[in-house]
């Protein structure tokens, strides 16, 4: 198309520089004749002469102006094939600016800032785009087909150091440091609860929150199973898995003087709900209150509705989730027990669903300690909880086997803090632990656990016929 528009053009302009040449030569052959009878003949011949050639200029231009469009609408659509337009604004104008981000011409995907550059997703490749004063300055970056950004909405900047998002196989990162995206390893031994039941389908409904409070990605999918996310604890590059069903997620700051910051969450039946842990302070009430029921009265007007959400903490340790808001001296909690007339404080944090008892499940793989062919001894294993947990129960069962695919349960024990150490003399080759909590408003913070192993000391004896 641009080849004949071009071609077309030079024909038009050919046309036009010859019609041009015999209007000229014409006035000139007209200005010399003779002033005799031949003159009007002469004369009417040339001015048929300057007709055609008017004529000729006229087809001629009409000609180019055809062209003309035609190639510049072969342009625009070659154009439009190789050339994203990016459109540009600044703090101080709302006017856009355009730069060509030349390529493949495979389609945006997403761009998500990374420190002081724009980090821009293709189909095919990724761009890095630096702003320099007056322009962008784009980089190419050509990436493997496994490593490209498929599940748009999985893509979330953690505290500014890094990408992550989900390919159509993999988990990913992307860094300013390799410059390229590569598989997280932490991803590996639990991917498959995502990828098994997500599609090209699901697109919108696979997405990726980041909860502050307990430095968590939450990466939620669509589940027909127990699991519907799998939630990476950046600080300690670990994963486990939530059952609550997210729509959507947020950490967000409360209005009020406190500005506490909350994670928000969406939820499948319609409700909006609140993440337990909060960055609020305790805070000790006036006076006393008592539990009748699913009631709270306190001996003072100390409630608002702001408290919905937030934990009654009596004197005795009893602790009672707010759910509802009656009166300014009444809540409507949930959990079981009555409480006379006791001091009390509220926190901040809620350790419910729904008021609904529920688990926690925290199961560790199964270790060789160093050695896959030898018997260990298992000689104490220790779990170290924060202040945070005063006097929750916690299930704890020791887990064995001869080989790491036939592990299951062998020692199982209750303890409740601040008892935490259980001594154990148990043997087996391959070892590992499965920590639980049950039920309302049952706070733990487990810091680390610990297992004291010692290679175990097997000797044989031979006994010899005389």
């Amino acid at each position: 198309m641009r080849a004949s528009a071009l071609l077309a053009k030079n024909q038009a302009s050919s046309t036009l520089a010859s019609a041009n040449y015999a209007l000229v030569k014409a006035g000139e052959y007209a200005s010399e004749l003779p002033d005799d009878a031949d003159r009007a003949a002469l004369k009417t011949a040339a001015s048929s002469a300057v007709d055609v050639a008017l004529s000729t200029l006229s087809a001629a231009e009409a000609a180019l102006t055809e062209a003309t469009k035609v190639r510049t609408e072969a342009e625009a659509k070659a154009h439009e094939e190789e050339v994203v337009e990016f459109q540009l604004f600044d703090s101080v104008s709302s006017i856009p600016r355009s730069e060509d981000l030349q390529d493949d011409g495979s389609g945006i995907v997403k761009m998500l800032p990374l420190r002081n550059l724009i980090v821009i997703y293709k189909e095919t490749s990724i761009f890095l785009g630096r702003y320099s004063g007056t322009t962008f300055v784009f980089q190419l970056i050509k990436i493997p087909k496994s490593s490209e950004l498929f599940y748009r909405n999985t893509l979330i900047d953690v505290e500014g150091l890094y990408h992550l998002y989900a390919s159509e196989g993999r988990f990913c990162r992307f860094d300013l440091t390799n410059q390229i995206p590569v598989p997280i390893p932490e991803f590996r031994e639990c991917q498959d609860l995502f990828f098994n039941q997500v599609s090209k389908a699901d697109m919108n409904s696979v997405f990726a929150a980041d909860n502050e409070l307990s430095a968590e990605i939450m990466f939620c999918f669509p589940s027909g199973g127990v699991d519907r996310a799998l939630a990476f604890d950046y600080n300690y590059n670990t994963i486990s898995t939530r059952d609550i069903p997210m729509t959507s997620g947020a950490t967000v700051v409360m209005p009020g003087a406190s500005q506490e910051k909350v994670f928000i969450m969406g939820g499948a039946v319609g409700l909006v709900m609140r993440y337990g842990l909060t960055n609020g302070k305790l805070r000790t009430m006036a006076g006393t209150a008592s539990k009748t029921g699913a009631n709270v009265t306190a001996s003072s007007g100390v409630w608002n509705e702001s408290d919905i959400g937030k934990t009654v903490v009596f004197a005795n340790g009893l602790r009672f989730g707010i759910v509802n808001y009656t009166s300014p001296t009444v809540v409507v909690v949930a959990g079981s027990g009555n409480v006379s007339a006791q001091a009390f404080k509220v926190d901040p944090s809620c350790h419910h669903y729904d008021g609904i008892a529920y688990g926690s499940v925290l199961q560790s793989g199964a270790d060789a300690f160093g050695s896959e062919e030898s018997s260990k001894n298992l000689n104490r294993h220790d779990m170290m909880l924060s202040s945070f947990s005063p006097n929750t129960q916690v299930a704890l069962t020791i887990r064995s086997g001869r080989d790491v695919n036939e592990v299951s349960d062998k020692i199982s024990n209750t303890l409740t803090p601040p008892k935490t150490m259980t001594p154990i003399l148990h043997s087996d080759h391959f070892i590992g632990d499965r920590v639980e909590v049950y039920g309302i408003n049952n706070p733990i913070e487990l810091i680390s656990r610990s297992f004291s192993v010692s290679r175990a000391q097997i000797r044989g004896f031979g006994r010899r016929k005389e």
